[in-house]
């Protein structure tokens, strides 16, 4: 029977490693805040929200990142932190807004005292009482990467030659690596091997 635990991916880190943060996201920008369209209102006076997460969507990007999670606006280029420690609630809600569309499931793994929200693009975000603590895409029509192009899909050479120094071993999961704080599993050790699963932070994964 294989163990369910939680991983830290802090553990898995080469040492050696030097984790190279994206241009971009080095910018330093002041955070904008995530907000909604105002809202019109129906013919009772209630207000329509129909159309407003579409909208808000529509004008941001969610990238993956090592520490968390980050959402570009789209016109400005400016981001928005969503680091691993930040409560339940609020994460949901800018993972509602940057995403257009509320987790199509949430669950929870008692064997890892955590409990998960899905969105049909394949991201899976992952909770404890800490808060939001891990991130996880193993879907290959996933669009999500990180800010500097680490998708599902992506090739070994994309892996080995990104901005950061990679790690590639087999271990108990496969073909796994590590590219500064984000992991990921390739699907074979062949040269043309693509990325099958990313994750970053502590998910739970069975080794």
């Amino acid at each position: 029977m294989l163990l369910v635990l939680m991983l830290a991916l802090a553990g898995c880190n080469d040492p050696n490693a030097t984790a190279a943060r994206d241009d971009h996201e080095s910018a330093a920008l002041d955070p904008p805040s995530v907000k909604m369209p105002a809202k019109e209102q129906k013919a009772d006076g209630r207000p329509d929200t129909a159309g407003d997460v579409a909208t808000s969507a529509a004008a941001m990007k969610l990238a993956l990142d090592g520490e968390g999670m980050r959402i570009f606006t789209v016109a400005t280029g400016s981001s928005r932190a969503i680091p691993f420690g930040i409560g339940k609630a609020e994460v949901l809600t800018m993972l509602e807004a940057v995403q257009g569309a509320p987790p199509s499931e949430q669950g929870e793994n008692i064997d890892c005292g955590a409990t998960n929200a899905i969105w049909p693009d394949g991201l899976t975000a992952w909770f404890t009482g800490e808060g939001v603590v891990g991130w996880s895409v193993a879907s290959a029509a996933s669009p999500l990467s990180t800010a500097g192009g680490l998708k599902v899909g992506a090739t070994r050479a994309e892996v080995e030659n990104g901005a950061s120094v990679a790690r590639i071993a087999p271990s108990s999961l496969g073909e796994e690596f590590t590219d500064g704080d984000v992991a990921g599993l390739l699907d074979s050790a062949d040269i043309d091997a693509r990325v099958s699963h990313l994750w970053a932070g502590e998910i739970c994964i069975a080794r």
